[in-house]
């Protein structure tokens, strides 16, 4: 194999450290990289464009992750919840207008784990409860 060809240099690394390192792995088996949109290629002119886009690639990798953050955070102010539903609880459409919704089939298991173990609880309600469903 002699080149590994990509569409352009952000599929080929969003990390400009990444990018050299990948890169130089190529070189050291006698393999070229090349864009088919961009002009790189193993002049020095084709070097420093190489260069110049890597960093481009993370730039644009690092405002992206800047703004999904920003946004995040943001939804989070609202009371919005915007990460993988805990336990229990599903992600709910957004046509609904929450954030979460309880999950039909384990809610109601999470629900009696917690009940089960809370202060006062009677150790006979324990024991039959950790034997698990229909106990």
């Amino acid at each position: 194999m002699h080149f590994v060809v990509v569409f352009n240099l952000t599929r080929f690394a969003r990390d400009k450290y990444d990018h050299f390192a990948l890169r130089s792995l190529l070189q050291s088996l006698g393999i070229s990289l090349r864009s088919a949109t961009e002009p790189i290629d193993d002049t020095s002119t084709g070097k420093l464009m190489e260069g110049v886009l890597a960093a481009f690639a993370q730039f644009d990798n690092d405002c992206r992750s800047d703004r999904t953050r920003a946004g995040m955070k943001a939804a989070l102010e609202l009371g919005r919840w915007v990460f993988l539903a805990p336990l229990g609880y599903l992600n709910a459409p957004r046509a609904i207008g929450k954030s979460l919704m309880p999950d039909p089939e384990r809610a109601p298991l999470v629900r009696r784990a917690f009940e089960s173990t809370r202060p006062g609880a009677s150790p006979r309600n324990r024991s039959s409860s950790s034997q698990g469903p229909g106990a």
